[in-house]
């Protein structure tokens, strides 16, 4: 059985993952690792910076009729509201696409950058957060486009 998942990304996955094993850090300024949910659907790691900053990324699959996998990355910014267990944030980022062709339309890949929204709720008991975020993607190349993806996640936080 021939795997759908794109060498780079299971290449990705495992650098991440390996990475998260070796990680020793508290939450809330730490390592993350987890799901995401929608469009696109994959793994999801979060590593926190200095002043409620951070930086975040997933190797992700969509699932809105194209066949596709995705890399993305974003710096984020978290502002403390509506509250400090539940911040705002808003960011930068960018991401690579990888679509598979049909007879009507090639394999091709496409680049553009993301400006995620959304909530985190920082779990006070555990090393856990939730999220909810909606990005809009402008793709940049080979043609320009403008889509909404829209997710929901969980992530662990090593210690």
């Amino acid at each position: 059985m021939k795997s759908r998942f794109h060498p780079l990304g299971r290449a990705l996955v495992y650098a991440l993952l390996s990475v998260a094993a070796l990680s020793s850090t508290a939450h809330g300024q730490g390592f993350g690792v987890g799901i995401i949910a929608g469009n696109p659907t994959g793994v999801s790691v979060k590593k926190w910076l200095p002043r409620g900053n951070a930086i975040d990324g997933a190797a992700a699959w969509s699932f809105d009729g194209r066949d596709a996998f995705q890399l993305h990355a974003d710096y984020l910014w978290h502002h403390d509201f509506p509250s400090p267990q539940v911040p705002f944030y808003c960011g930068l980022g960018g991401r690579v696409g990888f679509y598979e062709g049909n007879r009507r339309h090639g394999s091709h890949t496409r680049a553009g950058v993301r400006f995620p929204l959304g909530l985190t709720w920082l779990a006070e008991q555990a090393p856990v957060d939730v999220f909810v975020e909606v990005v809009p993607v402008f793709d940049v190349a080979p043609r320009t486009d403008l889509e909404l993806d829209a997710a929901i996640g969980i992530r662990y936080y090593f210690r």
